[in-house]
């Protein structure tokens, strides 16, 4: 690597010098800003190409950090579209300091409750994430349930059908509706 990665993140992210947080580890991948209460981390993963930013509270007592990614942040704050708010994916360092620049205006503009170090707004965004990494793992459960509902329907195991179809009741699409309807009717007893 060439070191681009270094230099243009530096040069993005100056302005959290003025914020108070000094740069704490520079590396060919990573840049680590501090202070006595926050912590921004700015990582490029050569690889996948995977650009971020995370923040998070500095640890008391040898507990262990707990980074928020930018994202995390920007949807809690509905900041853009879901889709705005995704990491960027740059492959070629060449091509980062756009990518960075965005990351470093969103960081400036949305990040100031975070940076300041406000413990309400990082138990906020911990029950934010915590809410979402439920909602998608509700989300796997129902599809896995209608998929195996649908092969049960097509295969007309209507026992089944219900039986699925009852786990996940209140989600329940109209169609979806009809179907168990139609499957307590026609079940074999």
């Amino acid at each position: 690597m060439s070191g681009r990665f270094t230099d243009v993140a530096k040069r993005a992210f100056s302005f959290l010098d003025d914020e108070g947080l000094r740069l704490v580890r520079c590396e060919s991948h990573a840049l680590r800003y501090e202070n006595s209460q926050v912590f921004v981390a700015v990582e490029w993963d050569a690889r996948s190409g995977e650009l971020n930013v995370y923040l998070g509270l500095q640890p008391k007592n040898g507990q262990r950090a707990d980074a928020f990614s930018l994202n995390d942040l920007l949807g809690m704050e509905q900041a853009g579209s879901p889709a705005s708010n995704m990491p960027f994916q740059v492959a070629d360092e060449s091509r980062l300091e756009p990518f960075l620049e965005e990351l470093a205006t969103k960081v400036s503009i949305h990040a100031a409750p975070a940076l300041a170090g406000d413990r309400m707004y990082f138990r906020r965004l911990k029950t934010f994430r915590s809410a979402q990494s439920e909602a998608y793992m509700r989300e796997m459960e129902l599809r896995q349930v209608r998929s195996e509902a649908e092969n049960a329907w097509r295969e007309g195991n209507f026992r089944e059908v219900a039986r699925l179809y009852m786990s996940i009741e209140r989600d329940l699409s109209k169609s979806e509706k009809a179907k168990l309807a139609y499957a307590r009717q026609h079940q074999v007893r």
